[in-house]
């Protein structure tokens, strides 16, 4: 059985071409001592299958490793670009344009009190006063202070 797995760890290195960091080694599999690194080594051997053997048509197993997908932008699909956005890229524009605030209608906007009435008036009364004045603070005994130095 080891043999079986040292084998299988070898084509996955040098036939398909598996990264060596992704592999297990032997014993990790056929002592079961990090049966993690070997699902790892499983996945990556998956992924490098869907990259390097696009035609092998079985079933797929693990991610799929990103492609380069350069785009080729002509001066006048530039030039509109930077009039659609103000000078940006899209890519810098963001979200730019895509939600722009409407006007708020406040036709039907809900008022209490003075703002609806168009009365009242900035005087100080009872009801805008709160405890004001209910409870003064009276004067502070300092006679039994302690100090401590040169403090007079």
């Amino acid at each position: 059985q080891m043999e079986n797995i040292s084998n299988f760890l070898k084509a996955a290195r040098t036939t398909i071409g598996v990264p060596e960091y992704d592999l297990f080694e032997t014993v990790d599999l056929f002592e079961a001592k990090d049966m993690a690194l070997v699902v790892r080594g499983i996945h990556s051997l998956g992924s490098t299958v869907q990259d390097r053997i696009p035609s092998f048509a079985g079933p797929h197993l693990g991610v799929t490793k990103s492609k380069k997908n350069e785009r080729v932008w002509s001066e006048e699909e530039r030039r509109r670009n930077a009039a659609e956005h103000g000078g940006m890229t899209k890519l810098a524009a963001g979200s730019h344009g895509i939600m722009e605030r409407g006007k708020i209608d406040k036709s039907n906007e809900i008022h209490f009190g003075a703002a609806q009435s168009g009365t009242g008036s900035s005087e100080a009364t009872a009801v805008n006063q709160g405890s004001a004045g209910v409870m003064e603070r009276g004067e502070i005994d300092t006679s039994n202070d302690i100090t401590f130095g040169d403090q007079k």
